[in-house]
């Protein structure tokens, strides 16, 4: 009898080790299981920090191109429209000037790049910026053209532009939206006594010196 419940006792001795080490071999794959999910979380992490890093650059690259673009109603990233404080943003090392017109001096604002020279003025009325120009070569066209451009690639990018006399040579665009002025040997045909004189010739060294937005 006394046998019989030794050999009871062992079994459940020995029933009682299985259990316990099926249970730390559970915690310890859940344990493992963990960690590894835990490795896998950050490894998602790292990939969305890296995208997120990347797309920071790729859009600061682009703002920065931005500031040597001249489009329609746009130059160097700042539109007619915007107020002061958003062309502030974009150039902090702005500085108030003016703008001479036939009226007067406008108020403006000068942005210069990283380098401290100056790209173009945005005159404003109030805290809205109005009209923009530039006499710097840094900015220029989708079509390539910036002052010091010469009057044929001119008239090859903008076949609409019409040249004029308003105390010097003029080019508008109306597609473009741009206005340009020219300098070099230009001759007039004011024959019909016409107030605004049509081009009659353009010499081969006649070029962009200044550029705005119409």
């Amino acid at each position: 009898m006394k046998k019989l419940q030794l050999t009871l006792f062992a079994v459940s001795l020995l029933v009682l080790s299985a259990c316990n080490n099926n249970d730390k071999k559970e915690n310890n794959e859940t344990v493992n299981g963990t960690t590894q999910n835990t490795k896998t979380d950050t490894s998602k992490s790292n990939v969305v920090n890296n995208t997120t890093a990347s797309t920071d650059t790729k859009t600061a690259t682009n703002t920065n191109a931005q500031k040597y673009v001249i489009a329609k109603k746009m130059m160097g990233g700042v539109k007619v429209g915007m107020t002061k404080a958003a062309v502030m943003k974009l150039f902090p090392n702005a500085k108030k000037g003016y703008i001479m017109s036939e009226a007067g001096n406008l108020d403006a604002l000068v942005c210069y790049d990283d380098n401290g020279d100056e790209l173009f003025k945005a005159s404003y009325e109030g805290d809205i910026i109005v009209t923009l120009e530039t006499e710097s070569r840094k900015l220029a066209t989708a079509e390539g053209i910036k002052v010091g451009s010469l009057y044929p690639a001119l008239k090859a990018a903008y076949p609409d532009i019409n040249v004029y006399n308003a105390e010097g040579a003029v080019g508008s665009s109306e597609k473009a939206g741009l206005t340009f002025s020219l300098i070099g040997e230009i001759k007039w045909d004011d024959s019909d006594d016409n107030p605004e004189p049509k081009l009659l010739s353009a010499g081969p060294d006649v070029k962009v010196t200044h550029i705005w937005l119409n």
